[in-house]
């Protein structure tokens, strides 16, 4: 049996990813948002550190209590599996409509190359 966040984590799997943490202002509470750097705090309740954790935010109801965990992503294709800390969670709005929010340190990790702001793939879980 899954839990919910675990169906969240699926549902993203496949859809474009995109990434965070350049001190845009979406972090937060609705209603109240903060800067995404690093220190902010996460859904899960998890420090944010974008340069250096390899993280990344769901698609998920704002009263879904987030229960953080590390979860093996690839970009879609023939491309290696890594650990990815998914501890955070985006806004609701983008269920099934888009993949992972990801760090700048997941995006390093799942592609090799520097994060830019644009950057965009789809993501999957590894089966």
């Amino acid at each position: 049996m899954y839990s919910l966040t675990e169906l969240f984590i699926s549902m993203a799997s496949g859809l474009l990813a995109t990434t965070y943490g350049f001190s845009e202002r979406f972090c937060g509470d609705v209603g109240a948002p903060v800067s995404c750097s690093h220190g902010a705090v996460t859904a899960s309740g998890e420090k944010f550190a974008p340069d250096t954790v390899p993280s990344a935010a769901i698609a998920a109801p704002f009263r879904l209590k987030l229960e953080a965990r590390w979860v093996r992503l690839k970009l879609v294709g023939p491309y290696p599996c890594y650990a990815i800390r998914v501890n955070d969670k985006m806004n609701p709005r983008f269920l099934g409509r888009r993949g992972f929010d990801l760090s700048k340190a997941a995006v390093r990790k799942l592609t090799s190359r520097p994060a830019l702001r644009s950057w965009s793939n789809q993501v999957e879980v590894c089966k």
